[in-house]
């Protein structure tokens, strides 16, 4: 299986969940989220058959670096070459 890329943040997290739900292997909350935003994310990602786990926000910024991931990460199968 090939590497997964990385998408992060809520809106592109969502924009990929309703337009290309079938890329997305898994998707990864930080477990202190706990709002409406998440909560659509959450049923997005079910409704396609992805697994949601939670997971700690400190894990996500060692991973991910200095980024804004907003506590929403997927791991996405990566597009194909032309």
């Amino acid at each position: 299986m090939a590497a997964n890329d990385i998408i992060y943040g809520v809106h592109a997290v969502r924009a990929l969940l309703r337009r290309a739900p079938q890329r997305v292997r898994r998707l990864r909350i930080a477990g202190g989220r706990e709002d409406p935003r998440i909560a659509e994310l959450q049923q997005l990602a079910q409704s396609a058959g992805c697994a949601v786990q939670r997971v700690d926000t400190k894990a996500l910024e060692r991973e991910l670096g200095d980024v804004v991931h907003q506590g929403v990460v997927a791991e996405v199968e990566p597009l194909k070459p032309w």
